[in-house]
C-alpha cells in the first residue's frame, strides 16, 4: 500500500489546494517564461482541477497525489503546479508539504531557509508515517531477536 499518498488521496486535491485565495507573486510564473508556455498549452487539454508536473521534455497532468522527486526544487522542474484565476503556480511549500504527509505547520522549516531548499527537503523526506511504521517494524524485529536470545 502506498502509506505516504494514500491519506492525501482520500481527502483530494482540493482539500490541501486552495485556488480561492491568491498565492506569493513569486510563486506565479510570468508571462516570458520558458516554460510558462508549454504548461499552459497541456492545462488547455487537461482538467482545470488537476495538477501538472514538468519533467525535462514534457508536462504531464496528475489528476491525484503528485509524485514528489528528490530533485524537487533545485531547478526549473518537478515542483507541481496549478491554474487559479491569477495565473499559472507552483505548490506552495505548504501544499507540498502536506502531500508528503505533514500536518500543515507555519514552522516546518526556519522562516530564514530559502523555499527551493525547502522544497528539496521535501521531496528527499520520508513520510512521517511510513518513518513511524519501519520504526514500529524494527523495534517489533528487535524484540523478538531479544526474546530469542
Amino acid at each position: 500500500p502506498d502509506i505516504c499518498s494514500s491519506e492525501s488521496a482520500r481527502r483530494g486535491l482540493s482539500a490541501i489546494i486552495d485556488r480561492s485565495r491568491k498565492a506569493a507573486d513569486e510563486e506565479y510564473l510570468p508571462d516570458g517564461n520558458r516554460y510558462r508556455e508549454m504548461i499552459a498549452a497541456e492545462m488547455a487539454e487537461g482538467s482545470a482541477d488537476s495538477l501538472y508536473q514538468l519533467r525535462r521534455s514534457y508536462v504531464r497532468e496528475k489528476r491525484e497525489c503528485p509524485t514528489l522527486t528528490a530533485n524537487m526544487g533545485t531547478g526549473g522542474h518537478n515542483v507541481p503546479f496549478i491554474k487559479d484565476q491569477w495565473g499559472i503556480r507552483r505548490l506552495s511549500v505548504a501544499e507540498v508539504a502536506q502531500f508528503q504527509g505533514f500536518q500543515p505547520s507555519a514552522d516546518l522549516f526556519p522562516k530564514e531557509m530559502p523555499s527551493n531548499e525547502q522544497y528539496r527537503l521535501l521531496g528527499n523526506a520520508v513520510c512521517p508515517k511510513l518513518a513511524k511504521l519501519v520504526a514500529e517494524q524494527c523495534h517489533e524485529a528487535l524484540q523478538q531477536l531479544e526474546d530469542g536470545s
